[in-house]
């Protein structure tokens, strides 16, 4: 079963965001794959578009990019205790 943490009534967006975040039920493959779509959106927006040009080595880059932070959350969830 799940557990919710319980967000203080009036509390800022930015102090509800930062709950729902430090809970571990956040950090799935639906945060994942979200992510994925942002960063790829953003890095093709800034990099592409902006420099107008096209380089098929920036596929690579993002994908190791990626792939580096995805590894680097995984290895965060595995080390860090259930409850903090």
């Amino acid at each position: 079963m799940k557990t919710q943490t319980r967000v203080p009534a009036g509390a800022s967006l930015k102090q509800r965001m930062l709950i729902q975040l430090s809970q571990r039920s956040a950090w799935s493959l639906g945060l994942a794959f979200a992510a994925l779509l942002v960063y790829t959106g953003a890095t093709i927006a800034f990099d592409l578009f902006r420099t107008g040009n096209f380089d098929p080595l920036w596929i690579l880059i993002w994908a190791v990019t990626y792939i580096e932070i995805t590894l680097l959350a995984v290895l965060a969830l595995a080390v860090l205790p259930r409850k903090l």
